[in-house]
């Protein structure tokens, strides 16, 4: 059984959804928001959607954890995967752009309860991908950040002992093996070191 979070109406509870997705491998809970667990989806139901609900489900959600991430676009972004399902739907345009605002930040829409199956699905694999690409990301910055360090460290190298930039590489590396140290490590040492001593 696959868990997932329900944040429901009190008349939508023993609603059809929740036998046919019982059927589906899934395990509805009611559980409250802030003792949610990352990556495992939240299936808010309505019996209405109309702006009033969408501006609620919008200040709940403020409260959930964000995906962990520097990138501005991204940190907004729910750290779980979140399907709202509703019975029906009172159109304005307030609703149609407070919509979009929220699919930005990672809720999926779903109005057939036949249909809550697989944009469920559709909601976990998205969001999976989207933290494989933020995970992927950050290691990205980090290996920048360390190789920044490293090409500071060997220009200092290079002032202070008026070596070529091949051979203070040179020099550092076997430095840092010497010492045991990644070569980011001994670079941070190197910058760190005032006296111009090595």
């Amino acid at each position: 059984m696959k868990p997932l979070w329900c944040y429901a109406d009190k008349d939508q509870i023993d609603q059809a959804w929740y036998p046919m997705l019982k059927r589906q491998g899934w395990q509805p809970q009611s559980i409250p928001p802030e003792t949610m667990q990352s990556d495992h989806p939240v299936l808010w139901t309505l019996s209405l959607l109309d702006l009033d609900e969408a501006v609620r489900l919008e200040n709940t959600i403020r409260t959930w954890p964000c995906l962990d991430t520097a990138h501005e676009s991204l940190s907004d972004h729910l750290a779980m995967p979140v399907v709202c399902l509703y019975a029906t739907e009172k159109r304005s345009h307030g609703l149609v752009t407070l919509k979009e605002t929220l699919r930005d930040k990672g809720v999926f829409f779903c109005s057939d309860v036949e249909d809550v199956e697989g944009v469920l699905l559709e909601a976990e694999t998205v969001h999976k991908k989207l933290k494989r690409l933020v995970q992927e990301n950050t290691q990205l910055r980090e290996k920048l950040q360390q190789r920044a360090l490293i090409e500071q460290a060997k220009g200092r190298l290079m002032q202070m002992k008026n070596l070529s930039e091949n051979e203070a590489y040179h020099w550092m590396r076997r430095q840092a093996m010497n010492e045991g140290q990644k070569l980011v490590v001994f670079a941070q040492k190197l910058l760190n070191n005032s006296s111009g001593q090595f």
